[in-house]
């Protein structure tokens, strides 16, 4: 371990605005270098707080802000920052420089070659540093503060050894030597360099709360063999557990070590036809479990991990189903073997679903329970229950289960999907069955006397009262709807949510659109309404801080303030006694990332508009601070502003949307205009959008800042006439911005993505007055998309015409008139706008040959169509250097037709196959 001392200044940035000439236009070549703030944390005493600025495309650094002192240490290349739990030393990591290690690639150096992460620790009492080299990993106990872990890569290793064949007149000779050095576990002290080395690690756990751990051992040679160690790390010393059996796997060690557990095998078979057991070491005493006391001839699964509740109770494992035993054909090659697929008509679950399925259905594991002290394994799960919570912070004796068997089949078509709901006694096993065929999911409160839910058929919130077997409506005291009332989905509608318990089971919180109530499960037809939200359009939401407990501690707590006329969202603490409010925050934009210290009232949030980064502030004793300044080169650039803006539909509906201006606008010029839509966008008027590539719509700062007026609708639908609702909505609001008089009228286009690609493929058989439009994964025929399979899960796509998102509301044979007027590859013949679109082969959810199809009808018809295929790529575009050429080429595509630029060459010649790796054709 190297020791060393890093020096820290104090850096002070400062800006000027430019007070000549205009603002830049922003560049696709500045992407990289625009930063992000991410992961920001604070200690539990709330004396330190730390978060991340990436680059785009390059580094990261970390900085760590003393409150004590009001000192800020910048750590360069820095990632993955933890403090010990007694806040004296901050673990991080250095990264090799980006841009060194890009070059070396460029160079062909091999992977081996390629410089490694370090492990620094700072001793915050000190203000040293000590830094490990060839560090790949490391683990920090959560509650214990004397040891760390890490893992190294193999490297070599440089050392000064003897050397035998210099001439005997020298003294002492020495040569230079490369060892390689395998890769291995370090368990270290915090305080000096104690250690304990291992190799052939296959796994290890450490212990949250006591230096303890559990590592599980390959043979390396004589001196080590396979088998679980556990490793006491108050004295640095190990021993062998279980070194008997043929393999382990998934260690595990309790909260406070006072537990180890492993499951083993002698079998010499593949992993997925092993039987496994399972061993639990208390004290040094391994008991063997190789039955379960409710499950004949079910073995322990090796897949899953074997979880101990915090208070070391009990341990959380899986089993596996027997084994089914298939004759094997001997007499049959390898490439003899026929592989098919056979679906069936009456098959529970799709064949798509299943193959989807496979590798997680054949490692699948059902829960049991093992009771510690009664050394009672108790099996949960099973065939029929197919989902049992459990907590391992917050264990109880009675929790909630589901059961989707029975309903399979219909998942194809229906939605929202049933399932029964259950609890049960996981002590003994014991099931009741609450509710069959519900469309919810339960939750047991935190002191186990009810479990609530949802029913959105019945649009009501019930609790399980557990000891009275009785089903109690919660929300039907409540006199203003407790569902969301804009549901504009054929069918049932969700809710608005709800906040939890108060403390001791007294009260369930229930939302309605804009309040905050309290129901006591016993009175259920009186609850208290401790928000007045409606009087003032204002929401108000609990916000849980505490992740300690799992109910509202005391009377106070803390809440989030969405003001529906100006759509800013504050926080503020609330008393739910009296009501009483007291605001923390007051800005017109949007405060989000809000986390308290854990002792202490100091608290973390950021502030974040149109125009401002979402950067980090603190705020303690009543005073906030800016912590962060992502990008202060912004200020450098031509930006915009937003507003919110109202009209009325075709049919007459009140509608909102957002419409986006260039920071330098000016009334009296006429400016080329790009529409995107999704569904409801005006709620998101401070959200910022930072440049850099777009994984599948528009960047909305570019455009503006490159002289665009973006406008952006929110759409109200008409069940069964999807197409007809964006045209009333998105249309008329689009003459609404052309009739202020600072739009060219021929200069307007339109993009959206998926949902929206769709609403745009269907727009321009509606209408001619979009200049040109980008299509993003579009459905083109919702006759032949009916039929299709969402490949990212194997569904069919049936339930999503009916009761989904595309809102038909019937079947294929009861609404084919419905389906025609909603597809528009029957109507391609009326387009008269350029269509560029962006489809991908291996979309899983809305299928590529849907894009292919509307772009044939649209060559066909001899009309001006590009179709993107991104090889390899998703519905959302994944790799960076794919987003950043969507990006490009979508302006250049809407730089054409709405500002008369030249156009590229990929939209003039279009660009051969046998180009595709030499010419970007830009």
């Amino acid at each position: 371990m190297n020791r060393s001392t890093f020096i820290t200044a104090s850096l002070i940035f400062v800006f000027s605005h430019l007070s000549f000439g205009q603002k830049k236009p922003l560049t696709h070549d500045l992407y990289d270098g625009w930063k992000d703030m991410k992961r920001p944390a604070v200690s539990e005493s709330g004396n330190y707080a730390w978060y991340s600025i990436s680059e785009q495309k390059g580094n990261t650094e970390i900085h760590f802000y003393d409150f004590k002192s009001n000192g800020e240490l910048i750590l360069k290349r820095a990632n993955n920052a933890k403090l010990s739990k007694d806040e004296k030393h901050l673990l991080f990591q250095v990264e090799p420089d980006y841009y060194e290690v890009r070059k070396m690639k460029l160079d062909k150096v091999d992977k081996e070659d390629l410089p490694k992460k370090s492990l620094v620790i700072y001793h915050l009492t000190s203000g040293t540093f000590d830094t490990i080299e060839n560090v790949k990993s490391f683990v920090l106990p959560t509650d214990e503060s004397s040891f760390f872990a890490y893992s190294t890569y193999k490297y070599d290793l440089m050392k000064m050894v003897p050397d035998t064949a210099a001439p005997d007149s020298i003294e002492n000779p020495m040569k230079e030597e490369v060892e390689e050095i395998d890769e291995h576990l370090v368990f270290q002290k915090l305080e000096d360099t104690t250690s304990l080395t291992f190799f052939k690690v296959e796994g290890f756990e450490v212990a949250d709360a006591f230096p303890k751990a559990i590592v599980q051992l390959n043979e390396k040679d004589s001196t080590q063999f396979v088998g679980i160690v556990e490793v006491d790390l108050n004295k640095f010393t190990w021993s062998y557990l279980d070194t008997t059996h043929e393999k382990y796997q998934k260690p595990s060690i309790s909260h406070k070590g006072m537990y180890l557990s492993w499951v083993w095998s002698n079998d010499t078979v593949e992993d997925e036809e092993k039987n496994y057991f399972l061993s639990v070491s208390e004290k040094g005493k391994v008991k063997e479990y190789t039955s379960v006391d409710n499950r004949e001839d079910w073995t322990f699964s090796p897949f899953q991990t074997l979880a101990f509740s915090e208070d070391e109770k009990e341990l959380y494992v899986h089993l596996r189903t027997p084994k089914v035993e298939f004759q094997k054909d001997t007499t049959e090659l390898e490439d003899e073997k026929v592989s098919l697929d056979i679906w069936s008509w009456n098959d529970d679950e799709l064949m798509t679903m299943q193959l989807n399925n496979l590798s997680s259905d054949k490692k699948k594991g059902y829960l049991a329970r093992l009771d510690l002290k009664k050394e009672k394994l108790m099996g949960l799960e099973d065939t029929l229950i197919t989902s049992v919570s459990y907590s391992t912070k917050f264990p109880k004796s009675i929790t909630t289960a589901i059961s989707d068997v029975g309903y399979e089949w219909e998942k194809t078509y229906a939605y929202p999907w049933k399932r029964d709901l259950y609890v049960i006694d996981v002590k003994s096993g014991k099931r009741t069955l609450i509710k069959k065929g519900s469309a919810g999911y339960h939750r047991i409160s935190p002191k186990g006397k009810y479990t609530t839910w949802y029913e959105p058929e019945d649009t009501a919130w019930y609790a399980y009262d557990i000891s009275g077997f009785e089903i109690i409506n919660l929300s039907r005291g409540i006199k203003n709807p407790v569902y969301d009332v804009d549901n504009d989905v054929p069918t049932f509608p969700n809710s608005y949510g709800s906040g939890g318990w108060i403390e001791g089971d007294k009260g369930f919180i229930i939302y309605d659109e804009y309040d905050v109530f309290v129901v006591d499960p016993k009175k259920p037809m009186s609850p208290k309404r401790i928000t007045k939200g409606r009087e003032q359009n204002l929401t108000y939401r609990v916000y849980s801080l505490n992740n300690d407990i799992e109910y509202i501690e005391g009377s106070k707590a803390y809440v989030s303030i969405f003001n529906h006329q100006s759509k800013t969202q504050n926080y503020g603490s609330i008393d739910f006694k009296s009501g009483k409010i007291e605001p923390i925050t007051n800005y017109e934009g949007e405060v989000g990332n809000f986390r308290k210290a854990k002792s202490g009232d100091r608290l973390l949030y950021t502030k974040e508009s149109f125009v401002d980064y979402p950067d980090l502030y603190t705020y303690n004793d009543k005073v906030e601070k800016r912590l962060s300044t992502a990008n202060p080169q912004q200020e450098e650039y031509n930006w915009g502003t937003v507003e919110l803006v109202n009209w009325k539909s075709f049919s007459g509906l009140e509608l909102e949307g957002l419409l986006y201006k260039p920071e330098d606008f000016d009334s009296t010029q006429k400016y080329p205009m790009v529409v995107y839509f999704y569904e409801t966008y005006s709620d998101r008027m401070h959200s910022h959008y930072k440049p850099q590539p777009q994984w599948s719509i528009i960047n909305i700062t570019y455009f503006v800042s490159n002289g665009y007026v973006v406008f952006v609708p929110d759409i109200k639908y008409r069940e069964g006439h999807p197409g007809k609702s964006a045209y009333d909505c998105i249309v008329s609001g689009t003459e609404k911005i052309v009739s202020e008089g600072f739009v060219d009228e021929t200069k307007i286009g339109i993009q959206g993505q998926s949902w929206g690609g769709y609403q745009v493929a269907q727009l321009v058989t509606m209408t001619d007055i979009y200049a040109c439009a980008m299509a993003g994964a579009p459905v083109s025929n919702m006759t032949s998309a009916y039929g299709g399979i969402r490949w990212g899960s194997g569904h069919s796509r049936e339930f999503q015409y009916e009761r989904g998102q595309s809102r038909i509301g019937v079947d294929l044979w009861e609404g084919l008139d419905l389906y025609l007027e909603n597809s528009p590859v029957f109507s391609a013949n009326k387009v008269t706008s350029p269509l560029l679109i962006m489809h991908n082969d291996q979309d899983g959810a809305v299928p590529w040959y849907q894009g292919i199809e509307y772009y044939m009808a649209l060559r066909r018809l001899n009309k001006k169509v590009w179709l993107l295929n991104y090889n390899g790529e998703q519905h959302n575009l994944i790799q960076r250097h794919n987003r950043q050429d969507l990006t490009i080429r979508m302006s250049q595509f809407f730089d054409h037709y709405l500002k008369g630029e030249e156009a590229p060459e990929w939209m003039i010649k279009g660009r051969k196959a046998t180009e595709k790796d030499v010419n970007k054709a830009y």
